[in-house]
């Protein structure tokens, strides 16, 4: 975990190596160095999507579904380290479930 701030919180999850290559490749967010702080920026911008869909689609009861149901792609493990704010909420929207 980062020095700098120690509220950050440890997201952790498992995406596909392909799309870790991609994300760290395109510089979608100038200045963003670290996978950390690119998957910080795409949930920052996608809350207010995943708001909207949580609240008018049906309950999945915490379901996780893959991306690719494919076990043979190559899977790396990431960790995000999320401000409060964002986690708080991201938090809330999964308590509402």
């Amino acid at each position: 975990m980062p020095k700098t701030n120690d509220s950050l919180h440890d997201f952790h999850f498992v995406i596909d190596l392909q799309l870790q290559k991609q994300l760290m490749t395109q510089q979608v967010f100038p200045g963003t160095k670290s996978l950390s702080g690119i998957v910080v920026k795409i949930l920052q911008q996608l809350y207010p999507c995943l708001e909207k869909e949580h609240f008018s689609r049906s309950q999945r009861y915490s379901r996780y579904e893959l991306v690719t149901p494919n076990m043979t792609v190559e899977r790396c493990k990431v960790h995000a380290y999320l401000p409060p704010d964002l986690y708080r909420r991201l938090k809330l929207l999964r308590r509402v479930c």
